[in-house]
């Protein structure tokens, strides 16, 4: 969606982003360029435009420091680049023009022309470029100037433009909708007695800001748009959800059944379902869709194949659970191009858990490059991988002997906060065996023939960084 900003406003977005995951959040112009193939004229005045730009908005949390002709991107944590993707978005008359669109506000382009100051023509060529990048969406702009396309395709576009660019910073809709929303999910709260977190509140608001705006200009879902069968469906859910409809649309009883059927589908699929039982989930699950079943079971053939992982492995019932949750999202709401990539630092993770790098890309590669983008769904099976399979079941621990001069406390203070990085699968030793791969202490040992590292007392961040990679080294030499 990266369409909807000025040209020179997502240069300025790339451009940060490039910073945030370089090393160190540093880089030269000059690799900027080359990477982002983007003159260093235009890479220097977009520095410039960004510094003016955080002044501007009083945004003193991110800060650009340039020294040696290399340029830092620095924040103290109370900010980030996506306020200044939700300021770009909102100068944005293309956006604008979008936004429109959606909430039928404009009968003729002369009427949005004058709103904004335009000429006729700059409209209309606003208008012809609208349409060219929502062809890619399968949506198109009608003669009265409204959106047009699949309404679960249209609905999830906007959801994903007003989710991503807007977040918490602001609801663009009226204060009758969000007042009727945030009835609506309260009304979810009650009846489950679970409270939604934050930004799991701030997801349904969006989605039903979208559908209840979408409903008040009479435009709902048609039956093959339907992702299950309302009388299948065995979720307490189900009844809220179809009453509040009943009371604040006029949807007859068939159209009730499709947008409760959708809602609970979207729902299901964001993980949004508070204490939704195995069985249950299964239940809903097999009377959707038996694709997501389907690809679920090849998923974990492969890991068992891999990984030798079985029915018997603890936390298997929750790892099939998640998988089909992640199939069915996959599936039914992963629009092409809708969603924003999933920008991520992957080094740490690789170097911690190449055997999950080496199966996801193996399973998409075979089984999944016929369909949809994988990007997003590459970092849900990773991250489901690590959550649910423990580590001692692909790698040998690797055993550090922790001794230092300072004594048995000393000793265990350190023990403690190597044992916090879990993902290493580090066993402590208090003596050094015949296991031990590792010797820690501050003080050199003579006719040792293993690996040791001398520390600082205390440890400096340098140590930290030193024993992380000798332990990544170790676990590459075990495989």
């Amino acid at each position: 969606m990266a369409f909807l900003l000025k040209k020179e406003n997502q240069q300025k977005i790339d451009i940060l982003n490039y910073l945030e995951l370089s090393p160190s959040q540093t880089a030269s112009i000059k690799q900027i360029s080359e990477d982002l193939l983007l003159s260093t004229f235009i890479i220097k005045k977009a520095l410039t435009q960004v510094s003016e730009d955080l002044s501007t908005h009083h945004i003193f949390g991110l800060k650009l420091i340039e020294s040696q002709k290399k340029i830092t991107f620095t924040s103290d944590g109370s900010d980030s680049i996506l306020t200044l993707k939700w300021i770009y978005l909102k100068q944005s008359t293309l956006f604008l023009l979008l936004d429109g669109f959606f909430k039928e506000e404009y009968s003729t382009l002369e009427s949005f022309s004058k709103k904004y100051f335009l000429s006729l023509p700059t409209a209309y060529l606003l208008k012809v470029e609208l349409e060219k990048h929502l062809q890619h969406f399968n949506l198109s702009i009608s003669s009265e100037l409204t959106l047009e396309g699949q309404e679960k395709t249209l609905r999830f576009f906007m959801f994903n433009v007003y989710f991503h660019y807007f977040n918490s910073l602001e609801l663009p809709f009226s204060k009758d909708l969000i007042n009727l929303v945030e009835n609506f999910i309260n009304n979810l709260s009650f009846a489950t007695g679970f409270s939604y977190s934050a930004t799991q509140r701030l997801k349904l608001h969006y989605f039903l800001l979208v559908t209840f705006q979408r409903l008040y200009h009479g435009q709902t879902l048609t039956k093959n748009e339907s992702l299950v069968s309302f009388n299948s469906i065995q979720l307490k859910l189900k009844k809220t959800i179809f009453s509040f409809f009943d009371q604040t649309t006029s949807l007859t009883t068939k159209e009730n059944e499709l947008e409760t059927s959708f809602l609970i589908s979207f729902l299901y699929s964001e993980n949004l379902i508070p204490n939704l039982s195995s069985t249950a989930a299964l239940s809903f699950i097999h009377s959707a869709s038996e694709a997501t079943v389907q690809l679920t079971s090849l998923f974990l053939n492969a890991l068992k194949k891999m990984f030798d992982i079985s029915i018997e492995m603890p936390n298997y019932t929750y790892l099939q659970k998640e998988l089909n949750r992640i199939h069915y999202k996959y599936l039914n709401f992963n629009e092409p191009l809708a969603t924003p990539p999933f920008q991520f630092n992957t080094s740490f993770l690789k170097e911690n858990y190449p055997d999950f790098f080496i199966f996801i890309d193996d399973f998409t590669q075979k089984i999944l490059i016929l369909l949809h983008e994988t990007d997003t769904l590459y970092y849900d099976y990773l991250f489901t991988l690590i959550k649910y399979i423990p580590l001692s079941l692909l790698t040998h621990p690797i055993y550090v002997c922790v001794d230092f001069s300072r004594g048995r406390s000393y000793n265990h203070f350190i023990a403690t906060n190597i044992k916090s990085f879990k993902f290493l699968n580090i066993v402590i030793e208090k003596r050094i065996s015949d296991n031990t791969n590792l010797y820690l202490s501050d003080f050199k040992p003579t006719g040792l023939t293993l690996d040791f590292i001398l520390w600082k007392n205390p440890p400096l961040p340098s140590d930290w960084e030193h024993f992380g990679n000798k332990i990544i080294e170790l676990k590459n030499n075990e495989r």
